[in-house]
């Protein structure tokens, strides 16, 4: 399932297990050589996180990998399915984090594995953010 050389950390299904992957993921960035990506980092993995505690309501396991001169995130959890963003209206309090998922990520995805999914989020230092209309 993962490569023990890279950070893997387990988290419960409670909420607060968004802020603990959020501050696990921007120290393991930190670590492998990319702290100016630890924020937008621990931002995609909040986003991340909390769509797994929200909509699996299982434990879930957060991954961080080097990848070309990036970093990647990976969040496994046991719900099938494959997510994808929603078109929130403007008082929706929710529905806007893969959006956003994927405008601060280089690339990002999901693949349905046998018990669940993991969603995944991939960061380069050289990207630039799109632009705004």
């Amino acid at each position: 399932m993962t490569d023990p050389r890279y950070p893997v950390r387990s988290f419960p299904p409670a909420l607060g297990a968004a802020s603990e992957a959020r501050r696990f993921v921007a120290g393991a960035v930190g670590d492998l050589g990319h702290p100016e990506m630890a924020e937008d980092a621990a931002l995609i993995t909040s986003e991340l996180a909390t769509n797994a505690v929200r909509h699996a309501d299982s434990e879930f396991v957060v991954v961080v990998t080097p990848d070309d001169g990036g970093v990647c995130i990976s969040v496994w959890d046991s719900a099938p399915g494959a997510p994808g963003p929603r078109d929130a209206q403007l008082h929706d309090t929710s529905g806007r984090g893969l959006r956003l998922v994927s405008q601060m990520s280089e690339r990002w995805g999901a693949e349905p594995l046998s018990g669940g999914k993991v969603v995944w989020a991939c960061l380069n230092p050289n990207q630039s953010w799109p632009e705004q209309s």
